[in-house]
């Protein structure tokens, strides 16, 4: 996964550490992808050729070419010589590609947009629940790694200001920061009940617009 832009708000003496746990999450973060890549790949099988499924995922998870790349090399290496029999002997069943439409602003309005009339509807609806697991997974991992610079931070900058560095350093998609921001909430709070963080106030989320 490639590195971001440099990202503004991190204490110069704070930087290197950042940097180092910034390529811990990318790297885990794309760890994650591969595997749920790997299961799309095989929920395909015989339907949809590896490359045409690899292609669909990083569309419904609004992948960056750079990543998409990297999660391909490395799902087709874990396949390994069953993607060769996928592409070469299984029969495939679907229609050819049309010309790419506009993005749909919503995942789900996105999935179906993908998916609609090319399908079989069983395949569709299996797709539709992996998207969803691979969606959890990832914001899982997102709050995990979230939490760490929270907390490396958390002496300098508030959790909202903490969580608006990492998904700039991550390029964690606008629409699921105020979400991330609200997890990792949710399991300070958890770790340490009854315990202040700082940053935190009871209108949550204008705190967080406030860091932006």
């Amino acid at each position: 996964m490639p590195s971001r832009p440099h990202v503004k708000g991190i204490p110069s003496e704070l930087r290197s550490e950042m940097a180092i746990l910034a390529a811990v999450a990318r790297e885990s973060l794309l760890e994650c992808h591969v595997k749920h890549a790997v299961q799309l790949v095989e929920l395909g099988r015989g339907r949809v050729p590896p490359d045409r499924v690899l292609e669909i995922y990083a569309r419904l998870h609004f992948l960056e070419d750079d990543l998409t790349q990297d999660i391909r090399g490395r799902a087709l290496a874990a396949l390994g010589d069953r993607a060769i029999r996928y592409a070469v002997l299984s029969p495939v069943t679907e229609t050819p590609a049309t010309p790419p439409a506009p993005r749909p602003r919503t995942l789900w309005a996105h999935l179906r947009s993908r998916f609609s009339q090319r399908l079989h509807h069983g395949l569709r609806r299996e797709v539709d629940r992996h998207t969803g697991r691979t969606e959890i997974a990832l914001m899982e991992l997102h709050t995990e790694h979230a939490l760490r610079f929270s907390r490396s931070l958390e002496s300098r900058l508030t959790v909202a200001q903490a969580v608006r560095v990492y998904a700039e350093a991550i390029g964690l998609r606008e629409s699921l920061r105020e979400t991330l921001y609200l997890l990792v909430l949710s399991r300070l709070g958890d770790a340490a009940p009854g315990t202040p963080v700082r940053g935190i106030t009871s209108e949550a989320p204008a705190a967080f617009a406030a860091a932006q």
